[in-house]
């Protein structure tokens, strides 16, 4: 079986398509890849570049991968085993990986459990900055905290083994997370609810050594069920978008700009 993760066009007009590789429901799942130049040929082979087959993807899981620049692509997924980890790979334009076969794991703690990241990357110094949910465990999962990590361009660890905590392991749901490459840092975006209460949007930035630039800031508070969280970036703005819900008003599209010092913006 093979399912379409992601598509994305580089600057010579090839595309770099990645998907995910399975056996039936039960069968691991594997992430694989490959450029396709505008004529249509394999520019990474006809066998594909095996971007992980150590384990397996989360049923239902089709990681996006963020492009390099120079012709290749950078990709993070989780795996649900051998164990459930975040990793991350740098494919380059000739199709070899920077980092190692299988990816690099963002922390070496394997007491705790981490899933859905999202990435940046800045092409000037290679480097990638991933951000993930943690789990206090892969069983019970009962606690959540924010985790971030930086990653040199050959995939070694720069915010420490296990990361940094941006926020501790705590009775809270954090999803729908998407960070932001800007020129002096990354910003990170996600929705969370506490405790059963309504969704919140929350946003932080950080700069190239971990340290934080913008504390958590709220993007909206309006009482309501969010999803569906995107970002994009624009002229030293970003702009987040999401699916809103509320008894009283029904399902809409909200959109909010922040500002490159995390004020929230009109235009």
């Amino acid at each position: 079986r093979y399912d379409l993760a992601d598509l994305q066009t580089t600057g010579d007009g090839s595309v770099i398509v990645s998907f995910v590789r399975s056996r039936g429901i039960s069968g691991a799942k594997h992430l694989y890849a490959n450029k396709i130049s505008p004529s249509g040929q394999l520019l990474w082979g006809q066998a594909h570049v095996k971007v992980f087959d150590a384990g397996s993807l989360q049923q239902g899981n089709f990681p996006h991968f963020v492009l390099d620049g120079q012709g290749g692509a950078v990709f993070a997924w989780y795996s649900v085993a051998p164990q459930m980890q975040v990793y991350a790979q740098h494919i380059q334009a000739n199709g070899s990986p920077a980092f190692a076969v299988n990816g690099v794991p963002v922390s070496t703690n394997l007491q705790q459990a981490r899933v859905a990241p999202s990435m940046s990357y800045q092409p000037l110094t290679g480097e990638t900055t991933l951000f993930w949910a943690e789990l206090d465990n892969a069983v019970e999962q009962r606690r959540r905290g924010l985790y971030a990590q930086k990653l040199d361009a050959r995939g070694a660890r720069q915010w420490g083994e296990t990361g940094r905590a941006i926020q501790p392991l705590a009775l809270q749901d954090i999803a729908h997370l998407r960070t932001v490459a800007v020129t002096d840092g990354t910003l990170a975006f996600w929705v969370q609810a506490v405790s059963g209460q309504h969704d919140t949007i929350q946003g932080i930035k950080l700069d190239t050594t971990g340290n934080t630039l913008c504390p958590q800031f709220a993007v909206s508070t309006r009482p309501s069920s969010k999803s569906r969280l995107v970002t994009g970036a624009s002229a030293g703005r970003t702009l987040v978008a999401w699916e809103d819900q509320s008894q009283q008003q029904g399902s809409d599209i909200y959109l909010q700009s922040v500002a490159a010092d995390c004020r929230l913006s009109a235009r």
